[in-house]
């Protein structure tokens, strides 16, 4: 019973994005073209070379392939939403429900997340039709069963990130600062503008503290072959600790948030 509450969320979440069409086609290409310019930046660096720092341009055009497909069905956008949910008064609502609001909210963030695996599912299918020389498909079994789970944890880990900055607004009301900070941080240390090797020695060692590296650079280096067997290991192993850290740290936050929660909109 438990889970049909939530399927009939998905429900109702689908049939509102299907109402305004026009924009989650805005918000799907958003999330895809950001990064799909960067490979015809790269491809016009390269000139006649072939290789820059152990990147192919094949290598190179499929990381910000891969990178954009992590982006579109990984990346959370959840924060903004659960703000205007507390500002708003709207939480109040599903607190009254037999509902989790955080199950709630994430509920809204995968149902968007399954159109976006069907957006990926077209584009991978005509990058190969079109584009097969440049974009390639890994084809060790283990290799994929690494990046599925990678791309599953780099979910997790920006919902967890962004809910977290969502429920701040129970004290902040406002959480632009939090959001355009954490917008910085992941572009620079999730390697989406190149990949962590590129920068500075300092800038990687700061990066390997922190969880953006798996939103995107982890994702793709297993896609490419570019860690063996160990070194996946080793990072699906960290980003899952910091998933517990994270899952950890938000509860604590959301349950003193409601003990001082006012009832805003009551």
């Amino acid at each position: 019973m438990a889970i049909r509450k939530y399927f009939f969320i998905t429900k109702l979440y689908f049939e509102r994005l299907f109402a305004y069409r026009a924009r989650l086609l805005v918000w799907q290409s958003r999330d895809l073209l950001s990064f799909l310019i960067f490979p015809f930046i790269w491809l016009t660096i390269y000139g006649e070379r072939t290789d820059i720092l152990g990147y192919s341009k094949h290598d190179m055009v499929t990381y910000y392939i891969v990178a954009a497909v992590v982006n579109l069905i990984a990346m959370s956008y959840i924060a903004r939403v659960t703000q205007q949910a507390i500002n708003r008064g709207d939480i109040n609502g599903i607190l009254a429900r037999p509902v989790s609001f955080l199950w709630y909210q994430t509920t809204q963030a995968v149902s968007y997340k399954l159109l976006g695996c069907v957006t990926i599912a077209f584009i991978v299918l005509g990058l190969k039709l079109f584009w097969p020389q440049l974009f390639v498909l890994p084809t060790d079994p283990l290799q994929i069963l690494f990046f599925l789970v990678s791309l599953f944890l780099a979910f997790v880990l920006s919902h967890l990130i962004m809910l977290g900055i969502g429920v701040s607004a129970f004290w902040f009301g406002e959480i632009n600062a939090l959001d355009q900070s954490h917008d910085i941080l992941r572009t620079v240390f999730a390697g989406q503008i190149a990949p962590l090797t590129f920068y500075p020695q300092f800038v990687q060692t700061v990066g390997n503290f922190l969880p953006f590296k798996f939103m995107s650079y982890v994702p793709a280096q297993i896609y490419l072959g570019r860690m063996n067997v160990v070194e996946s290991l080793q990072a699906i192993l960290l980003a899952g600790i910091w998933v517990a850290v994270l899952w950890i740290f938000l509860s604590v936050m959301y349950k003193r948030a409601l003990r001082q929660y006012e009832g805003v909109g009551i």
